[in-house]
């Protein structure tokens, strides 16, 4: 069996700053100055093809992040709701909104957290070109500088960034925690009693706060760290850790709002019977590549446990199998490839860490094999890549789209409306924005969940609020995309917001005008006219009948 520490290899931590954080070796620090200037030249590049295309608006990928920023408003104001009338947890971060809540009324807050997304990355960049320093010491500059490039390729950074939400500072802590731990396992002490530094401690407790399926991640991290004899250090975390969100839950509880956020709840697949979760969780992972690819990963976590000769390593790669075998089972794929990126990185970091030596062997026998290895590199990454060259085309969309909405309601409107993408409406209009598929209202999440075939709960939630507009992704031939099956009779459709660019980020490229019929659709045609004749040249809005 092939031994996984060569001994014609010095594999070594790297020296620390006195906050305990690496510091890069000089030709490290090379390396990371071009990635740095790498990531800011595409950054860059995207974000001036985004403002051109937007007449010069900036926009996100998704509509996602400006729920957010709607959030973190009444958060700031001391309201936990999308809408200042009613308490909602419409967030699957517990503490993104709390940081961006400071900031979230500014007229240029989106820029700010494009900035703040873009800060976070370089920070990524750097706790990567460390764990990197430590697995591949004897490469040359140009092709380590080529690695860690493809290392942000393969967490999806650059798309991340301008997802706008808190998947970069999830990376982030993912970067640090793995660095931690391979700093670790790399020291001449077998005990490593007071190795681990008082950071890593932080970034466990802080991982599930940011996002919940973290937890997957610190668990088996936590597992591991008591195996090293951190008993008190690990059981600790973890009583915090577990602390910390029974609190949160209790608070929502104590909103009337369940025990966790809707956004969990709307994903999860939880309304469907067990059987049927079951059925579509193996659907999904047989028809989504990266899961064989973890597959694999899992099968070279499971031969380093078993036959590495390094104690520590044995350990590591036991407890990160553990946390491949739970994000399959709990895990999700999703929108954008934002939610598997963490545990795709973490993984991909430790593997190359226990199979360094074999790796700096192969890698030095020739450009070929160079060659080879960054187009392995490249084809684990190809998805990413994809989708950070059509950032431009699914910025655009929400611009065309979501902004168009909310433009249309800040200027024209002025009053309550009825939605299902409730981002970038609820934000710009700061109206009461009734949110039909339910993630801004548990009312309506129940009431849809309850009554999938009988659309009349639309009206009465209508009347209710007072809503007298609702824009909705509606198909009259009955293909709902996952939407809506029908209305309620009592709406009358005024005409569709259609998008002409191609839809790249939107569940569909119309969105239908309904009057509810709770005022008259005449001041609704009107302020509908003068908003049609302001759309983008890429945008229409064709009334009913015309």
């Amino acid at each position: 069996m092939t031994n996984f520490q060569q001994p014609n290899y010095s594999f070594e931590p790297l020296a620390v700053c006195k906050v305990g954080f690496p510091i890069l070796p000089e030709a490290v620090l090379k390396a990371f100055y071009w990635a740095v200037a790498w990531f800011l030249l595409l950054t860059g590049i995207l974000l001036a093809v985004v403002l051109l295309a937007n007449d010069g608006t900036l926009s996100f990928v998704l509509d996602d992040p400006f729920i957010h920023l709607r959030l973190a408003e009444n958060i700031w104001l001391g309201h936990y709701g999308i809408n200042a009338s009613e308490v909602s947890a419409p967030s699957s971060s517990i503490i993104w909104p709390f940081l961006l809540a400071p900031f979230a009324a500014f007229s240029f807050s989106a820029w700010l957290l494009l900035l703040a997304n873009t800060l976070l990355a370089l920070a990524v960049i750097y706790f990567l070109a460390a764990s990197l320093a430590i697995c591949l010491p004897a490469l040359s500059s140009r092709l380590f500088v080529a690695i860690v490039c493809g290392f942000f390729f393969l967490a999806n950074l650059p798309a991340l960034v301008f997802v706008g939400m808190e998947h970069v500072l999830q990376l982030l802590l993912v970067a640090m925690i793995v660095y931690g731990l391979l700093a670790h396992a790399v020291s001449d002490s077998e005990q490593a009693s007071g190795k681990i530094k008082y950071w890593l401690w932080v970034a466990l407790f802080l991982s599930p706060l940011v996002r919940y399926e973290n937890s997957l991640l610190v668990a088996s991290v936590l597992l591991f760290l008591w195996l090293r004899q951190f008993y008190w250090q690990a059981l600790l975390t973890g009583l915090c850790i577990t602390a910390s969100l029974c609190c949160f839950s209790w608070f929502l509880h104590g909103l009337d709002l369940g025990w966790l956020p809707t956004s969990i709840l709307l994903k999860s697949s939880a309304d469907l019977p067990f059987i049927e979760r079951i059925s579509e969780k193996l659907l999904t992972l047989i028809l989504t590549p990266k899961a064989w690819c973890l597959l694999v990963a899992l099968a070279l976590l499971l031969r380093a446990a078993a036959f590495s000769k390094v104690v520590v390593e044995r350990q590591l790669a036991a407890c990160f199998a553990l946390f491949t075998v739970l994000f399959l089972l709990l895990g999700s794929f999703g929108w954008y490839y934002r939610y598997e990126a963490f545990a795709w990185l973490g993984i991909a970091l430790i593997v190359v860490f226990l199979y360094r030596a074999a790796i700096v062997s192969f890698l030095l026998k020739g450009r070929r094999r160079k060659l080879m290895a960054m187009a392995l590199l490249t084809a684990l990454s190809i998805e990413h890549i994809l989708v950070t060259l059509l950032v431009p085309m699914a910025a655009n969309n929400i611009y065309l789209q979501q902004y168009q909405m909310g433009r249309f309601v800040r200027d024209y409107y002025q009053a309550p409306v009825a939605v299902n993408d409730i981002g970038l409406v609820s934000y710009l209009g700061e109206q009461h924005t009734l949110d039909l598929w339910g993630l801004a209202s548990q009312q309506a999440m129940t009431m849809r969940l309850s009554s999938p075939s009988d659309a009349q709960w639309m009206q009465v939630l209508a009347v209710e609020n007072n809503v007298g507009l609702a824009m909705i992704y509606f198909d009259d031939t009955g293909d709902a995309d996952g939407w809506f099956e029908s209305v309620p009779l009592q709406w009358q459709r005024l005409g569709s917001l259609k998008m002409l660019a191609a839809g790249v980020s939107v569940s569909k490229r119309e969105v239908v005008f309904f009057s509810t019929g709770v005022e008259p659709k005449e001041h609704l045609i009107a302020a509908l006219r003068s908003f049609a004749s302001t759309l983008p040249k890429l945008a229409v809005f064709e009334f009913t009948g015309e």
